[in-house]
């Protein structure tokens, strides 16, 4: 009995003797590497505005440290780094032991580096090392330079016509070492000028980009230099720009660039070598509108002493033929001045008083009390004009006509005038000659034709009735055998259908 006790404790030690070698070997194959292989910061795992460029760190892996230099003006109190780490391994940020969560690239924790920061990295078999990561931020930039200039003017418009020309535009500037010029036309408003520039890299200017500038606060029209001073980052080196518009003098153009009077059955001639323009209209003609284009920032006038402008499109009546009108184009340099007289003269009045064509409309009323319609053609005769008119049609309606001259009139009034046979009507020349029209119906003989053509019944006229038989779809048509030799109709429609007051549908000859 004493002997089988002391096997067994035998076999109890050997058991836990086996278990722990296992383990033993089991921790032997686990990796005990641990090492922070790659470590930085990203925009994209921050932001540009606070960290400005991508950065990346230099390990050492003998200290165990990380040394990382952002720019000047990155903001470090919360930064989330971007790292890789051995094999199976896991990273910790801000600990000097493996607790809390594991840190993810990129994303977690945003930790504050003002002082150095203590990374953990924790091997597969538990074991870990501490990295210290020290953030030093680079000198700040000294760059203090004005890369880029560009002024946007404006230009004011005096008169009572439609603007002439440009009157807003981006002139950019021209460098000559620290002073700048752009152009501006005459009549800028110096008080005014938007500004656009650029300067280096975290530098600052002491001028607002895309806001006005006022280059003349003595409102005396002369323009002034302004002085733009731009400050490099580490906020001691500056440089200083002048900034002066040049302004042009005024325009001395002042062409009739084009001349046109539209008035149908016009024509226009212009001289510019003479500064004549002749001009020929129908003799109807009571008033032309002329519309023309003039240099830019010129302005015309139809007297010398510049009182009465007028613009494009002007209304100018005639009151005899020829007749003539004074146009004066002054230039924005109001010494230079350009004069065209226009010449208008009427043509000879029309004297065609013809009719071409002419078309009417008819109804007739057929035994069902319904109207037919159609369309006739009339046949223009010296001085007349015949229809061929239906049976039983005794007028017609003028639905259009067309006069050889379109300057002629004439007493019909499209779908108006109702013609009879024997009725007449006038066509009246320019020239006030007026031509007689008498109208001429030739009459169809009547129609023998007595056919009734289709026949039925529709379900929708009908419902109540078809509605009765149970039977009928909605939309539905019952449509007729007419038999034209026995002069039958056969129309089928569902059992049970009221044939009492049925409603049909029917068409004849």
């Amino acid at each position: 009995m004493i002997k089988q006790l002391r096997f067994g404790k035998f076999l109890s030690a050997l058991m836990v003797l086996v278990l722990l070698g296992g383990l033993v070997a089991q921790g032997q194959n686990l990796s005990s590497q641990k090492q922070l292989l790659t470590f930085g910061f990203t925009v994209t795992a921050n932001s540009s505005a606070q960290l400005g460029s991508d950065v990346t760190g230099v390990i050492n892996q003998t200290t165990r440290t990380v040394a990382v230099t952002v720019p000047y003006q990155a903001v470090v109190t919360a930064l989330k780094a971007t790292f890789t780490s051995s094999p199976f391994s896991n990273v910790y940020g801000g600990v000097s032991t493996p607790t809390g969560s594991a840190a993810v690239s990129g994303s977690s924790p945003a930790l504050d580096y003002t002082s150095p920061v203590t990374w953990t990295v924790e091997a597969e078999n538990h074991s870990y090392e501490n990295y210290v990561v020290t953030v030093t931020k680079a000198a700040a930039s000294s760059a203090k330079d004005l890369l880029t200039f560009s002024a946007a003017w404006g230009k004011s418009w005096s008169g009572s016509c439609t603007p002439n020309g440009v009157f807003l535009q981006t002139e950019p500037g021209v460098f000559n070492g620290n002073a700048i010029t752009f152009p501006v036309p005459f009549g800028s408003d110096l008080d005014a000028i938007t500004v656009y520039l650029t300067v280096s890299p975290y530098a600052t200017c002491n001028h607002t980009n895309f806001t006005a500038y006022d280059f003349d606060a003595d409102n005396n029209g002369v323009p002034e230099a302004r002085t733009l001073t731009v400050t490099a980052q580490d906020g001691t080196s500056t440089q200083n720009y002048t900034i002066l518009p040049v302004v042009g003098a005024a325009s001395t153009a002042d062409a009739l660039l084009a001349f046109a009077v539209p008035t149908t059955g016009s024509t226009v001639s212009v001289n510019h070598t003479t500064q004549t323009i002749a001009v020929t209209v129908p003799y109807s003609t009571t008033s032309i509108a002329p519309t023309w284009s003039i240099s830019p920032y010129a302005h015309m006038f139809s007297d010398a002493a510049y009182t009465a402008e007028i613009c494009s499109g002007a209304t100018l009546t005639l009151t005899s033929s020829p007749q003539t009108f004074n146009f004066f184009i002054r230039a924005e340099d109001p010494s230079e001045m350009s004069q065209y007289v226009m010449t208008v003269t009427k043509d000879a009045a029309s004297a065609v008083n013809t009719l071409s064509a002419i078309s009417a409309s008819f109804g007739k009323l057929t035994c069902v009390s319904t109207t037919t319609t159609g369309t006739l053609v009339g046949t223009v005769g010296t001085s007349t004009v015949t229809f061929n008119v239906p049976y039983g049609v005794t007028s017609v309606l003028v639905t259009s006509y067309t006069k050889t001259s379109t300057l002629a009139t004439s007493s019909l009034v499209a779908n108006t005038t109702v013609l009879t046979n024997g009725s007449t009507f006038t066509v009246t020349s320019e020239s006030g000659v007026a031509k007689t029209y008498t109208v001429a119906f030739t009459t169809g003989t009547a129609s023998n034709a007595k056919q009734l053509l289709t026949f039925g019944f529709n379900a929708a006229v009908n419902n109540p009735l078809f509605a009765a038989a149970n039977q009928w779809t909605t939309g539905s048509t019952y449509a007729g055998v007419i038999d034209q030799t026995l002069k039958r109709v056969t129309v089928t429609v569902p059992y049970n259908t009221d044939l009492y007051r049925m409603k049909a549908y029917f068409t004849q000859s």
